[in-house]
């Protein structure tokens, strides 16, 4: 019978390593205490975006510090071959970590939250924010055993965010009025040999108002459909990321 470890997961910095060894210090060390890791116990550490994971095992506990043994050393396989940035608008209460958790699951890079005409909620304290929601992306980086810790941009405006895109041509809106191109019909113009990032806009509640819809236009990226059903927007980023999954999962068989 084939059993299936499930070991804990660490992001680490390059100081920790030290001759075949990596040290838990800090939050790290915190969490290894609530987990009770005892000595002997196996765990993953993981330079965030590094492509490696290192199997370890715990050879010393003590207040503050956990050492482990370097078992060895693979590479990571649950990372999609290019960059996913989600470019979300602020959706209202605490929808904003639920996006976060779910996007950090299916794959994103980065997620970049925006101001929009239709966002109601505006960040009070934007830099507490920022910091609580970069601790979402983490746990569920570990929780989903992915290689890297999706990066949460400052709130962006709109016409900020536009001028970060790295690749308009893989770019894409999700708009409800959209008529032209659904995502699908969107996904299979590109050639994915030739994509290194790709980029997406969810509106907040409400959706995006023609304006906006215009001036993305104007940057040369494209306006898609979802269907024929409303999504909320804390459903809408899932829902991409999930069809860009089951693609590219065909395109890497």
């Amino acid at each position: 019978m084939l059993v299936l470890r499930i070991m804990h997961r660490f992001f680490i910095d390059t100081d920790s390593f030290m001759d075949g060894t990596i040290r838990l210090t800090g939050e790290n060390a915190a969490h290894a205490n609530v987990l009770r890791l005892r000595v002997g116990e196996e765990i993953v550490a993981v330079v965030s975006g590094s492509g490696i994971e290192h199997i370890c095992r715990v050879a010393l506990v003590s207040k503050g510090e956990f050492v482990a043994e370097i078992l060895s050393s693979q590479a990571v396989t649950t990372e999609l071959p290019f960059e996913i940035i989600l470019y979300q608008a602020l959706p209202k209460g605490n929808k904003m970590s639920e996006i976060i958790e779910r996007a950090t699951e299916l794959g994103a890079t980065h997620i970049v939250p925006l101001i929009t005409a239709r966002c109601v909620a505006l960040p009070k304290n934007d830099n507490q924010k920022t910091i609580r929601w970069q601790k979402i992306a983490e746990a569920a980086a570990k929780l989903s055993h992915r290689g890297r810790i999706p990066e949460i941009s400052d709130t962006l405006k709109l016409d900020e965010a536009i001028k970060t895109v790295a690749n308009p041509s893989a770019a894409f809106v999700c708009y409800e009025l959209a008529t032209e191109r659904s995502l699908n019909q969107h996904m299979d113009k590109l050639d994915f040999k030739n994509v290194d990032s790709m980029a997406f806009f969810i509106g907040a509640e409400g959706g995006f108002e023609a304006h906006e819809i215009e001036t993305l236009s104007q940057h040369g990226i494209s306006t898609v459909s979802l269907g024929k059903r409303i999504l909320r927007t804390e459903s809408a980023a899932a829902m991409v990321l999930a069809n860009i999954n089951y693609v590219i999962g065909d395109i890497c068989k």
